[in-house]
């Protein structure tokens, strides 16, 4: 699978009022970075959030070998 498939998969797994806060940036060795530009949806992310979507990539995208979601503030 193309990683370019799966960063632009992103947008289509979250909610369309987080477009604007958040942009997949790249999937290197197994790890989907993501730019988020709202420290608050950042938080929610990271302590609520992470797991879910991570769970929701791997079952969109199988054959990809995501196995982890790094969110980036910026």
């Amino acid at each position: 699978l193309q990683p370019d498939l799966v960063v632009a998969g992103w947008k289509e797994i979250i909610p369309a009022a987080w477009h604007p806060w958040t942009d997949a940036l790249a999937l290197e060795e197994g790890v989907l970075k993501i730019q988020v530009k709202n420290g608050a949806l950042y938080s929610l992310l990271v302590q609520q959030e992470g797991s879910r979507l991570l769970q929701q990539m791997q079952k969109r995208f199988p054959r990809s070998g995501i196995r982890k979601l790094k969110f980036c503030i910026g």
